[in-house]
């Protein structure tokens, strides 16, 4: 197995873990420098659906710039007239000292940046000059046209290494405050070890480290700040791109819009949103430990005999296994015994469901549980060790 295949295999492990833990609104920041090329990229992953971009043009003393984010008030992501990019992710609060002598910066820093900064020096001038009120629970990621870059992570930086720089929803100067993020950013510098930096590269990085349990990949973007471009992609599809000039861009005046928008009605979003949404929904029942209220929710899914596909026999399987590690015992029952009602003529779901009994002590109907197994497989040389010792206990 390639070292790619066992990070998303990683990576997938721990999305489906989610199922029974929150998490922040996770994020892959990527930078690199080849050359004349300067690269940024990132993926934005979000339970929230969609995406938007809007437009506001230079005005006196202020910078024009390219805003994306979920709403306009809260951008999350900025490239302005000047070249100079700026984005932010979400962190574990760290309560970063303040300086009295310095005055604090309220209001969007994004915005904050976009409008005043020219270039990365500009904002480590300003960070050094200012408290920043939004460093507490986040950090950002700043890179010119130049070629600069830096990340900020509270009262320190992270510097470029070989011209490669990647940021995720952990400090790396601070890991002990979390390390929701990690498995992304490993996943990257593993990449970057194997690979050069390029347009493609960098694409093929995001589509690697795109999510699409609990929070999906919402949207992501590759920009070439040299040429001032950023190519679009909606909901983790890596094939289909929209390029905006940003110069072009802003010469249209105000303006703000769905990312969907710029994709037409040709891009296969709905569908795919519509089955992220209806697992997100289950997942949620799963937290609040609703098992009874999920389990009606698949089972309602499996006969529309829809594409979704929770209701397999493996997902179930290895859904009610994520349950019973995680002290869940009566979800994994419910669950097991859903799989069973829906897949009455496999074997394995009654070994399963057996085994959940027999943890829960419940040793009569484990025994019934493992003689069906049995029975359907008569080669199920875990059910007769399970019957031998239940059976010898009673």
């Amino acid at each position: 197995m390639s070292i790619f295949n066992r990070t998303r295999l990683v990576i997938l492990v721990l999305g489906l873990a989610a199922v029974v833990c929150d998490s922040l609104a996770a994020s892959v920041v990527i930078y690199g420098k080849s050359g004349r090329k300067v690269l940024v990229g990132k993926n934005m992953d979000s339970a929230e659906p969609g995406g938007r971009i809007w437009f506001v043009p230079a005005e006196p003393g202020a910078n024009g710039a390219v805003y994306l984010g979920f709403s306009e008030d809260d951008p999350r992501s900025g490239f302005n007239s000047k070249g100079l990019f700026c984005t932010i992710v979400e962190c574990p609060h760290w309560q970063v000292k303040t300086d009295p002598a310095k005055e604090v910066l309220f209001g969007n820093l994004i915005e904050q940046i976009m409008k005043t900064c020219a270039t990365v020096d500009d904002v480590r001038r300003l960070w050094n000059t200012n408290n920043l009120y939004d460093l507490h629970y986040a950090q950002i990621m700043v890179a010119d046209k130049s070629g600069k870059a830096l990340i900020i992570e509270g009262d320190t930086t992270v510097e470029p290494v070989d011209g490669f720089l990647v940021m995720t929803n952990f400090y790396q100067s601070n890991p002990e405050l979390g390390t929701d993020g990690q498995d992304r950013f490993e996943l990257a510098r593993q990449f970057r070890s194997e690979n050069s930096i390029s347009f493609d590269n960098f694409r093929q990085l995001l589509s690697i480290a795109h999510r699409e349990i609990d929070a999906a990949t919402a949207y992501s973007y590759l920009s070439d700040l040299k040429k001032g471009s950023i190519t679009i992609y909606n909901f983790h599809d890596y094939e289909t791109a929209v390029i905006l000039n940003i110069s072009q861009e802003l010469t249209k005046g105000a303006r703000s819009l769905a990312i969907q928008e710029l994709f037409g009605k040709s891009l296969p979003y709905k569908k795919e949103y519509a089955k992220f949404l209806r697992e997100d929904d289950i997942r949620n029942d799963l937290r609040r430990n609703d098992f009874r209220i999920a389990a009606e929710k698949i089972k309602e899914w499996f006969f529309e005999n829809s594409d979704f596909d929770m209701h397999t026999e493996g997902s179930l399987n290895g859904l009610g296994y994520q349950l019973m590690g995680a002290d869940q015992l009566d979800g994994a029952i419910t669950i097991f015994e859903l799989n069973v009602e829906l897949h009455p003529e496999a074997s394995n779901p009654y070994d399963s469901l057996g085994e959940a009994y027999m943890n829960a002590e419940r040793t009569e109907e484990a025994i019934i549980n493992y003689r069906k197994s049995l029975e359907l497989d008569p080669g199920n040389t875990n059910a007769v060790e399970m019957l031998r010792r239940l059976e010898s206990t009673e």
